[in-house]
């Protein structure tokens, strides 16, 4: 079920990747060309500008909200921009990061009570292989719990009251396919930056291909990653079929 989950996401995508490019295009571009911004101010002598950075950071983070928001109202109300700038989800936003916000925060402290006693473990002398395993499960542990709440997010774009009593039980007894669901996610956005990787390595460090590619890399890995959260909404909460 979990490599079902992310094919149908990908087909989200890429069978309507017109409406794709018109609820996320433009405000892409806005966050491409802020990445460039401040890449240049970031090779320049001068001392960083904090201020800048600090713009940047909330104009990108606007832009990827307002882009999540308008992709899960577009695939579960077929709700289609009228133009190519998404009217701005003034009323959804609020709620959105703070679901957001919620759960990172909850996925945070759940990877944290595995990881920190296996750190103090391997500081008073266990081995290496401790930190590793306990790495590992930590990182299992962040995810699980991310994509069991996730169903709270397109909840919040479509305005549910949908919380994290809710959504856990929405997500019973789909451990199995949200581990197989992240692990298939994270070696398909490995794979998709690997060009970006050789790029830089060939070159020498950052140029203009691997920002290309790096940007388009970007993409992809946000519209599929914005799909599985509502491909999970449709399945776990609306009991929607998938293919």
């Amino acid at each position: 079920m979990g490599l079902r989950i992310f094919m149908h996401s990908l087909r989200l995508v890429f069978t309507q990747l017109g409406d794709a490019l018109r609820v996320s295009g433009v405000l892409y571009l806005i966050v491409v060309a802020v990445s460039a911004l401040l890449g240049a101010t970031t090779r320049h002598p001068s001392p960083p500008n904090i201020f800048l950075a600090i713009l940047g950071a909330l104009v990108t983070g606007l832009a990827y909200l307002w882009i999540a928001i308008g992709w899960h109202r577009f695939v579960l109300l077929d709700e289609r921009p009228p133009t190519w700038v998404p009217q701005l989800p003034g009323d959804r936003l609020p709620a959105y990061l703070g679901r957001s916000i919620q759960l990172s925060f909850l996925a945070g402290v759940a990877g944290c009570a595995i990881w920190l006693p296996v750190m103090i473990l391997f500081a008073v002398g266990f081995p290496p292989l401790i930190t590793i395993v306990g790495g590992l499960g930590a990182l299992t542990v962040l995810l699980l719990v991310s994509y069991r709440l996730a169903p709270m997010l397109p909840g919040a774009a479509l305005g549910s009251a949908l919380g994290v009593k809710e959504a856990w039980a929405a997500t019973s007894g789909a451990n199995g396919t949200i581990l197989l669901l992240a692990v298939v996610t994270a070696i398909g956005s490995v794979l998709l930056g690997l060009p970006t990787y050789f790029m830089f390595i060939s070159a020498a460090g950052p140029s203009p291909l691997s920002f290309v590619w790096g940007s388009i890399a970007g993409w992809i890995n946000l519209m599929v990653g914005v799909s599985i959260l509502t491909t999970l909404y449709g399945v776990y909460v609306q009991k929607r079929s998938i293919t």
